[in-house]
Parts: C-alpha cells; sequence; structure tokens
C-alpha cells in the first residue's frame, strides 16, 4: 500500500466517526491537523512526525522543522544571526544569511552582521569593501591602494587609485 492509499484510508475512517482519533498510535509517520486528520508529508505547512499537532516552518525535512542553511531557529523562528551565518553578513529586508560568494557592492559584510552597501567607487571582497581594485580583485588583508604597478600597496601615498 501506498503512502497516498494509506492517507485516503486514514482520512476516511477518521471521517466515518467510528471513533478513530488522531495521535501517537494511529499518526506513527504523521502529523494531526487542526481537523484531527492524519497528515503524512504536508511540507512546510504541515511538518511533524508521530502523531504530535501539525506545524508551520520555514523548512521541513522528515517531519521535522529546521531553517534554510545560514539561519537558525530562535522562539520558532528562523533568523539570520552571527552564530548562523558567521562568514557573512545578514539582509534586514530578506532576512536571509548572504555568503561571501554571493555578496556583491549591495550586500556587504561578515559576523553575522547586518549587511551593508559599499559605495559606487567600492566593491565587496570577503565582505570588505575596498576601494581598490585590480585586474585580480579587491585589496584587502590592510592594503589600502593600488601603486603604479597595479599592485596592492600599503602605502597610502597613492590614494584610492582604481586599476584596470
Amino acid at each position: 500500500m501506498n503512502v497516498s492509499s494509506l492517507l485516503g484510508l486514514l482520512t476516511l475512517v477518521a471521517a466515518s466517526g467510528c471513533g478513530w482519533e488522531c495521535n501517537a498510535s494511529t499518526c506513527v509517520s504523521g502529523c494531526c491537523d487542526a481537523s484531527g486528520t492524519c497528515v503524512i508529508n504536508g511540507g512546510s505547512s504541515q511538518c511533524g512526525m508521530g502523531g504530535k499537532t501539525c506545524s508551520s516552518c520555514q523548512a521541513c525535512t522528515l517531519g521535522v522543522c529546521g531553517c534554510s542553511p545560514g539561519l537558525e531557529l530562535v522562539g520558532g523562528r528562523c533568523v539570520c544571526s552571527a552564530r548562523s551565518c558567521g562568514s557573512g553578513c545578514c539582509d534586514s529586508i530578506t532576512e536571509q544569511c548572504v555568503l561571501p560568494a554571493r555578496q556583491d557592492r549591495n550586500s556587504c559584510g561578515t559576523g553575522g552582521a547586518s549587511c551593508r552597501s559599499c559605495s559606487s567607487s567600492t566593491t565587496c571582497k570577503l565582505g570588505t569593501c575596498s576601494s581598490c581594485v585590480t585586474a585580480y580583485g579587491s585589496c584587502f588583508g590592510g592594503a589600502t591602494c593600488c601603486d603604479s604597478s597595479r599592485s596592492c600597496s600599503f602605502d597610502s601615498s597613492f590614494g584610492d587609485t582604481v586599476c584596470k
């Protein structure tokens, strides 16, 4: 018997009024919705196992509520934080973790802090806004500008020259 047939049979029995109740014994592989029906594979809108009350959550895996990568469950809500998004930044609009590989001038940062926008003359490299852009990418690690040979330099006398 497949899952769909079993679900249909359980629904029929529940609707027939023969005293069937959704609980841990009768709904081992699913959760009980508000009407007392056993829901199996209900997705993120009806998540649960073992006949417990169904929950709505961001992500449901094998009947267990969880969060997308870069988020953690706090008070029943998935949130971006320093603990869950340590190498990236938290976008305050989408409430998602933006990892360094997906960062751009509009979403830049590290340590789970709120993402910030870089100025129009800078770019985001490894979570840091940098004003020096070489043929190989932005200067970082303490280098402040490009020198005349188009290399990153620690000498601030070169200013914020953009190398192309």
